[in-house]
């Protein structure tokens, strides 16, 4: 009778695929404070997004790399990290090429808006 078993040996998960995650994560979360309504926030927030999915992108394409070469685990974590890293990058580029060619129309409009009303 054995009251003690030994524990199981975990296998080795690469920590580039872990901060490859993390990253993700982090690049997310500062993504949608950024729609907060809150003064500069997305000013602040989106660049430190674009930043951090760089670093996502960067960190899981070197892990890609390592568990091919090590055979380890943590691909699926890599995955989520190139993945999560590229939409944020490619999602901030697109807004702001969108909130540029949206600001020309505005201030068009508003100077239109703007001669019509009758001053006295």
């Amino acid at each position: 009778m054995m009251f003690f078993q030994e524990p199981e040996q975990f296998e080795s998960i690469n920590r580039q695929a872990i901060i490859s995650l993390i990253l993700a994560l982090m690049a997310s979360l500062f993504f949608c404070i950024g729609f907060l309504p809150l003064p500069f926030s997305a000013l602040i927030c989106y660049p430190i997004s674009v930043m951090l999915g760089i670093g996502a992108l960067w960190t899981g394409l070197k892990a890609k790399r390592q568990i091919r070469q090590n055979d380890e685990n943590g691909n699926v974590l890599a995955m989520i990290g190139i993945w999560v890293g590229s939409l944020t990058i490619l999602v901030v580029i697109c807004l702001a090429v969108l909130g540029i060619v949206l600001w020309s129309f505005a201030t068009d409009f508003i100077q239109g808006v703007w001669r019509r009303l009758p001053f006295p």
